[in-house]
């Protein structure tokens, strides 16, 4: 997890466990949303309570309710677009499907076939094999 806890336009985020300067949605209300445990291990860093499309937080501006984070790739996907990142997001979600309970010398071999089938390369294949075993 990360602690990155700077909006896009470099506003300081407000703490979970803070109602000031805005109330929380409901989502963010439940320390079991925050992969922290609860929401004042969260701090004030950039999170994803509400399952939305990437990592957000309430701002300290009262102006300003809320705005996505800008958040660093790590290493491992350094030079990948964030076209490229969001394909293999929805990639990895139907694998993760088409593998559940199976043992992880199957879930490599269907891992494979369905890269060989889709055209894509060995980069992604790496990234999600280690995501998925």
């Amino acid at each position: 997890m990360g602690t990155v806890s700077t909006t896009v336009s470099g506003t300081t985020c407000q703490a979970w466990a803070s109602n000031t300067p805005h109330e929380h949605y409901k989502a963010a209300r439940n320390d079991i949303n925050f992969p922290d445990g609860s929401r004042e291990a969260a701090r004030n860093y950039c999170r994803n309570p509400t399952s939305s499309s990437a990592l957000w937080c309430l701002t300290t501006d009262p102006e300003k309710r809320w705005e996505y984070c800008d958040i660093p790739f790590c290493s491992a996907l350094k030079g990948i677009n964030i076209l490229k990142l969001l394909t293999l997001t929805s990639t990895l979600q139907i694998i993760k499907n088409l593998t559940k309970g199976k043992e992880a010398p199957i879930k490599t071999q269907m891992i494979i076939l369905y890269f060989q089938q889709h055209n894509k390369s060995r980069e992604e294949m790496g990234i999600l094999r280690h995501s998925i075993l």
